[in-house]
């Protein structure tokens, strides 16, 4: 009876802590008793997940006690299918004042288990994460081989490293050269060759060689985008400032796959070559389009309660010949420099009131950088000159 009231209350706490981790920076943590036990009951409860970070030094069994200095335990989730209630449900049974602290993030992102209201990775990044791991044998689900380097690489560029101040590449090493050299044993067991000598700007050149990096338009937006992570940004928007030959204002539109599915894809086409001269269309199979989304912060391009995948299917190059700037920042929509953009939800609820139900499925550049970045990841794939 004790055990069942526990239980209970330790449910209506994590649901109010949920609820309000959106607010901090940090997604929901709490400690659990027995590790094991909590990842196999995680498995018996069709929660998907997957241990993020150094799975080789867990100790199932431990029990540190309250103030100890033990390592958290960084876990990507899908919850799709069970919802935050129900893995509020599984963790009520697990949560305790000491033990192994534990964070946790979820495949889409949501309320809760983001990190200051964006996905730890985009939403397609983590599916497919995990969809590589594996069982291993004391019972929990890891990444392995160059997947598990990749996310060991990306925690350290963009949560450990992201605020550290500018300094030059010896002062760098000196700062991080604990986690540098541990990541450089890990990548030896995993026969993963990273570049060297180890530098945070090597290490995120290595992750965009393998279309792992955290996006433009998802760093921009990072709650720790200063210091390190800051200078990064600048150099990649002095990139990004170029103008377009032949474009006044070049911008990118993205049509949904829920557009195309609901028949508008011509009423869509139709409306935006009324507002926009549209240079080129760009239509994208599904498992490209997996891909190119996989790249690109923005778009909901997993949405609803069970994370359905809405993927981009067409791209447009487009020209605005009449851009509008904003007479002063607007607070939703910090980065945009041209208010015509925000004209795609007028087309959303034409869309919408066409097929007789709420969509989103139409999305756009928000500035001049983030549409050539959209423009490069489509060149990146080859999917335009």
């Amino acid at each position: 009876m004790i055990r069942s009231i526990t239980r209970l209350l330790n449910r209506q706490r994590l649901i109010r802590r949920i609820r309000g981790a959106g607010k901090d920076l940090e997604a929901t943590g709490f400690r659990v008793r027995n590790l094991g036990a909590f990842l196999a009951d995680l498995a018996r409860s069709d929660i998907e997940h997957v241990v993020l970070h150094w799975p080789d030094s867990l100790d199932l069994q431990a029990t540190p006690s309250v103030g100890d200095d033990a390592e958290e335990v960084l876990l990507l989730l899908d919850i799709c299918a069970r919802g935050p209630q129900g893995f509020a449900r599984v963790a009520a049974r697990h949560m305790a004042n000491d033990g192994v602290p534990c964070r946790f993030y979820c495949s889409i992102g949501s309320r809760g288990f983001a990190f200051m209201r964006y996905p730890y990775y985009p939403p397609l990044m983590a599916r497919r994460l995990l969809a590589t791991r594996v069982r291993d044998p004391r019972g929990f689900y890891r990444l392995v081989g160059l997947a598990h380097i990749q996310s060991l690489v990306y925690h350290l560029l963009y949560a450990k490293a992201a605020g550290l101040c500018r300094t030059d590449e010896a002062s760098e090493r000196e700062s991080l050269q604990p986690l540098l050299q541990r990541l450089q044993e890990e990548a030896e067991k995993a026969t993963v060759s990273l570049p060297q000598p180890l530098t945070l700007g090597a290490l995120h050149g290595w992750l965009v060689q393998h279309n792992s990096d955290m996006p433009y338009d998802l760093k921009v937006r990072w709650p720790l985008n200063a210091g390190w992570l800051g200078g990064l940004i600048e150099a990649e928007q002095q990139g990004l400032l170029a103008p377009v030959p032949g474009y006044h204002y070049f911008c990118v539109l993205a049509l949904r796959a829920d557009v195309l599915d609901a028949g508008l894809q011509a009423a869509a086409l139709q409306r935006i070559g009324e507002k926009f001269a549209v240079r080129e269309v760009i239509e994208v199979e599904p498992d490209m389009a997996r891909n190119v989304a996989a790249q690109l912060r923005g778009g909901n391009w997993m949405e609803g309660r069970y994370g359905e995948e809405l993927l981009p299917r067409i791209f447009l190059l487009c020209d605005d010949l009449e851009p509008v700037a904003p007479a002063e920042r607007i607070t939703d929509y910090p980065h945009l420099d041209n208010l015509n953009m925000l004209w795609k939800h007028q087309l959303r609820g034409e869309l919408s009131e066409q097929a007789g139900k709420k969509m989103h499925g139409v999305h756009c550049s928000d500035n001049h950088a983030e549409a050539l970045y959209m423009l490069r990841v489509l060149q990146r794939f080859g999917l335009t000159a």
